[in-house]
């Protein structure tokens, strides 16, 4: 099972609410399998949410990635996305994937940290990691390949930012 991937490097940004600044991407349609009918999902991309968002859509936003992540784990920790802390959103980027059909409904988001880690002991000579930390997907519809969507859409935004043009060092687990 595959889905055709084509992208341009584009994100169209829009504004959200309160002003935040959010990316989404064209459409991927999955093709139906024996199990499952053909698709369509939409991708959005919030990049440091925490510092974009209004309170209220922070709060809409941990609700929606919190609702999602009850399918999946038990008990839901209070960690990275997932966590109530006032300043949770503020160093992650978060890819949510959404059915085109029914928009209320999160099929899958994977929520990486920015860390900055220092060079040589010093704060002023930090580079900056991407920790992919934690992915969750619907368990209806797990094993249809959405990881590498997900982090085709993670990987693809990252690229084209400016502060990363000469590269980004990630850690996974």
């Amino acid at each position: 099972m595959s889905a055709q991937l084509k992208h341009s490097g584009q994100y169209k940004s829009g504004k959200k609410g309160g002003g935040a600044t959010l990316y989404t991407t064209s459409p991927v349609t999955m093709p139906a399998t024996t199990t499952t009918r053909a698709t369509t999902y939409n991708f959005q991309i919030y990049d440091r949410p925490g510092a974009t968002l209004l309170a209220s859509e922070r709060s809409q936003l941990t609700k929606e990635l919190r609702t999602l992540a009850e399918s999946c784990l038990n008990p839901v920790p209070n960690y990275q996305c997932l966590s109530a802390a006032p300043g949770a959103l503020d160093d992650k980027v978060i890819v949510v994937m959404r059915e085109t059909q029914d928009p209320r409904r999160t099929v899958a988001f994977v929520s990486a940290v920015y860390l900055q880690i220092p060079l040589s002991g010093t704060a002023e000579e930090a580079t900056t990691v991407l920790h992919t930390g934690l992915t969750c997907i619907m368990p209806g519809s797990r094993r249809q390949g959405m990881v590498a969507l997900l982090f085709f859409h993670l990987f693809s935004y990252l690229r084209v930012q400016p502060e990363f043009a000469h590269g980004l060092w990630m850690t996974s687990v």
